[in-house]
């Protein structure tokens, strides 16, 4: 019983600190956002950011189960990490498609017209 409490407390500590690490390239997004460093192209800064996130948040997700398997280490969920991947997949081309919508429509707009 008392091993059993012990995998537990590790594993609240292990996801915490997942949890913590997958948020830190959000928390130094927003920093560099907030002193002014995003450059001249802030799309494409964004979008290299939250790409290289999402990239290493899947490569992380998807090592877990060999790990696990390999080196008989407790598992750890894959949620969190699956939950982080889809957050910056997602907000990667978020940017792209609110910066590009516009032309989108007007490009639609005038094929609608011309047809």
């Amino acid at each position: 019983m008392e091993n059993n409490k012990e995998t537990v407390k590790q594993n609240q500590w292990l996801k915490i600190i997942i949890h913590l690490s997958s948020s830190l390239p959000l928390l130094l997004l927003g920093l560099v956002a907030l002193r002014g460093n995003l450059g001249f192209n802030r799309v494409k800064t964004v979008l290299q950011r939250t790409r290289r996130a999402a990239v290493i948040t899947l490569l992380l997700s998807l090592a877990c189960t060999p790990i696990h398997n390999v080196f008989k280490v407790p598992e750890v969920r894959r949620s969190s990490l699956g939950e982080s991947f889809y957050f910056y997949s997602s907000s990667a081309y978020r940017p792209f498609t609110n910066h590009y919508s516009s032309s989108l429509n007007q490009i639609n707009l005038k094929i609608i017209k011309h047809s």
